[in-house]
């Protein structure tokens, strides 16, 4: 969890000005096959009153890794990449279908000093929902902790998700215990994180019948959901359920 605490001051410093928005979406298939996408909203880097601070805060960390990141001037810098998690582990010793569930997942990046937007994100093509869960497993063994990649998959709840007979059910540890040390210091910067969101959306091939998930909404074959973002991190927002569909 060292990680966290690496990242604790930036988020602070980041979220005076505005907050962080994480956008969560199931596109689920006829055949259970799909996409899972999540994309995480730091526009608010790229005001230049922070960059500066920002990356004294890095230094301050004592942490060689989250010291390069650079957020020096990002006015002039225009940037959208997507990258396969296959080619981002050649030095990896991966089993046949390890490297089959990295070659349908990929890393996304946008970065836009001129309209100001800073997001990032994971794709993951799945043939099964499990693979989810699996590539997130994966990823924490191909980005170690001493990578200087922003670990943003730490800012994701875990997706659990399996579709029977049409339904699809999510299962979380909703009520999971969280390392002491972290919760004290995000209880801490409550106020930072207040007006944060955390949104999931489901898109099925067919009409939403019915769901037991708390306080969605739905709009014919989309359910949303959305949550705090730190009673998400926290593991205190109950996103778990079930949604049958046609």
């Amino acid at each position: 969890m060292k990680r966290v605490f690496i990242l604790i001051p930036f988020l602070a410093c980041l979220l005076c000005t505005s907050c962080i928005d994480v956008l969560e979406e199931f596109f689920i298939n006829k055949d259970g096959s799909g996409q899972y996408l999540v994309t995480y909203d730091l526009s608010s880097i790229m005001e230049p009153e922070f960059q500066s601070m920002l990356g004294g805060l890095a230094e301050m960390s004592g942490d060689e890794s989250a010291s390069e990141l650079n957020f020096n001037d990002l006015t002039n810098v225009e940037l959208d990449s997507t990258s396969s998690f296959e080619a981002m582990a050649v030095e990896f010793d991966l089993d046949e279908t390890q490297r089959n569930l990295l070659s349908r997942s990929f890393l996304h990046m946008e970065v836009s000093g001129a309209s100001k937007i800073m997001k990032m994100g994971f794709e993951i093509n799945f043939k099964d929902p499990k693979e989810i869960e699996q590539f997130f497993e994966l990823l924490a063994q191909i980005q170690p902790e001493e990578s200087s990649m922003l670990p943003l998959d730490m800012f994701s709840s875990p997706a659990n998700i399996s579709i029977k007979k049409n339904t699809l059910t999510r299962s979380t540890d909703a009520m999971k215990e969280v390392d002491s040390e972290v919760e004290n210091s995000m209880a801490m910067m409550g106020m930072f994180f207040s007006e944060a969101v955390y949104t999931t959306k489901y898109y099925f091939p067919k009409k939403i019948k019915n769901s037991t998930l708390k306080g969605a909404t739905i709009e014919g074959n989309v359910l949303t959901q959305k949550n705090s973002f730190l009673d998400v991190m926290l593991s205190k927002a109950d996103i778990s359920g079930e949604i049958k569909f046609k």
